[in-house]
């Protein structure tokens, strides 16, 4: 009960400061994904559809909805770099201002009060997502299943294990080296990226190919975009559910493991406050 209480706690503290900063919220999780990312990435590939038509994603993704099949990778993309970065700007901020030792003194496992951070990023980006993947509907002519929602939602809940075990690990590295807020993000890029968040994944050379399948996100978004928009999974989908579960799984104890073996090192030096 008292860890529920302190996941509630931290993700409410988060969601509260966001609130209070609403153009920097909306830049983070609207903008900054919109200019960067989907507009270059959608302009792109309009400028090689063939008679209006999206014939190479058709061949290698079985479906020719280029705003959908793109707009649900963004999501995933958001999700991503938006739990990694809440769960970093927690634990450098506590570090910045002397609170972060006081925290973990509370008699709560710091692995716990990170959850609460992942999940209000995770929820701060699935309402910038849902607002994203509607325009893309009106403005775009996405074309969504709607009877693909409950099986997209259920997606979306393994994908926050995924994305918090990976959250976790990055973390950890965090609490090691300390500055590495040019590496979090250099990391967090790549494994979207190499999540098919832009392109089908089928089309990386062997040893890419491999690495992409290392991430739980890259069957998730396969599987999304199967539920949502009947595009073709890259192997058979029990096949698809056994790798993104397993996987998903695996980050997440992963993840678990190497934060908390961080927490010990760093406080066996103590090293939690300092630069």
């Amino acid at each position: 009960m008292t860890s529920l209480i302190a996941v509630f706690a931290v993700f409410s503290r988060n969601i509260r400061t966001a609130i209070r900063y609403p153009l920097g919220l909306a830049n983070t999780v609207l903008f900054t994904p919109l200019y960067q990312m989907v507009l270059p990435t959608l302009l792109l590939g309009a400028a090689f559809l063939v008679n209006g038509n999206a014939s190479g994603l058709e061949q290698t993704a079985g479906t020719d909805d280029l705003p959908g099949w793109l707009m649900l990778g963004m999501a995933v993309s958001a999700w991503i770099i938006g739990v990694i970065t809440t769960v970093a700007v927690d634990l450098q901020s506590g570090r910045a201002t002397g609170t972060l030792e006081i925290q973990w003194t509370g008699g709560v496992r710091p692995t716990v009060l990170t959850f609460g951070s992942a999940l209000a990023g995770f929820a701060l980006t699935t309402l910038a997502s849902l607002l994203l993947l509607v325009l893309a509907v009106f403005l775009l002519g996405a074309r969504f299943r709607l009877e693909g929602l409950p099986v997209a939602l259920l997606i979306s809940l393994v994908m926050l294990v995924a994305v918090t075990g990976i959250a976790l690990a990055l973390a950890a590295l965090i609490l090691l080296i300390r500055r590495g807020d040019a590496v979090l993000d250099i990391l967090g890029y790549v494994i979207a990226i190499f999540s098919g968040i832009a392109f089908p994944v089928v089309v990386l050379p062997g040893p890419l190919f491999a690495f992409s399948l290392v991430w739980p996100t890259t069957w998730g978004l396969d599987l999304l975009r199967h539920a949502l928009i009947d595009s073709r999974t890259i192997f058979p989908e029990p096949t698809m559910w056994t790798f993104f579960l397993l996987e998903s799984a695996l980050a997440f104890i992963v993840g678990m493991f190497l934060f908390s073996r961080a927490v010990r090192v760093i406080r066996r030096h103590g090293t939690i406050s300092q630069f």
